[in-house]
């Protein structure tokens, strides 16, 4: 998540953002909330990947905390697996749900998700938006250096109803919280992220496959080309 908050919709904001007040209880303490409690939570248990818990600063400024903390990542040839982003997670007039954006090489983990929330049947309304071009929260710093990434969001147009309208102001106050909605994403984030890096199957299924056929269609200096025919010995479905 990120923990700056900015008064933009403020006059002067441009000269005077030092100064303006940004309670910023939707954008973004609510999702900065979220990560500390996944972070309380899980410290306690073990898990076969590491997890780490962040909290970016300069993301309303440009990203600039992600930015960096990614690019050293790629420079350095770091193995990140995946990145939950959270922003906003507060603001809801009706029924509660969210929005879980990625782009097309992410879809994984916004399935991995709605995986998720269908096995725990956490009350929530969850819907996937794949879309390049939402890159206006941290997880686009993470697709630019070649990381998958998601970013978890109460609304991903701004220009819905269910954006909150005081985001950006200093009317952005802890009142305007909707806490079934925190909780309730909060909850599917940390079980999807307890899921993810510990991949136990509850029950295993005793297959049995087998490749039957391999061709290869393609070859050149960088890559090759194989098509695999796989058939299944053995009696499960």
């Amino acid at each position: 998540s990120h923990y700056d908050s900015i008064a933009g919709l403020s006059a002067r904001w441009l000269w005077d953002w030092k100064e303006l007040p940004a309670p910023g209880a939707d954008d973004n303490a609510s999702g900065t909330s979220a990560v500390l409690e996944a972070a309380r939570i899980l410290s306690k248990y073990e898990f076969d990947f590491t997890i780490k818990f962040i909290t970016f600063s300069g993301e309303e400024l440009g990203m600039f905390g992600s930015k960096h903390y990614a690019s050293d990542a790629w420079k350095l040839n770091r193995k990140i697996a995946g990145v939950l982003n959270l922003d906003m997670l507060g603001y809801d007039p009706d029924e509660l749900d969210i929005d879980i954006v990625s782009n097309e090489d992410s879809q994984w983990l916004a399935n991995a998700i709605g995986y998720i929330h269908n096995q725990h049947n956490i009350n929530l309304g969850v819907n996937k938006v794949v879309d390049p071009k939402l890159i206006y929260s941290d997880h686009s710093s993470f697709w630019k250096s070649g990381y998958s990434a998601v970013m978890v969001t109460e609304v991903a147009d701004s220009k819905s109803d269910e954006f909150s309208p005081v985001n950006h102001s200093p009317d952005d106050m802890i009142d305007k919280i909707n806490p079934d909605l925190l909780f309730n994403s909060s909850k599917l984030v940390i079980a999807t992220l307890a899921s993810l890096a510990d991949p136990i199957l509850a029950q295993s299924p005793n297959i049995d496959l087998a490749i039957t056929s391999l061709n290869l269609i393609q070859s050149s200096s960088k890559s090759i080309t194989l098509v695999a025919g796989i058939g299944n010995l053995g009696n499960e479905n």
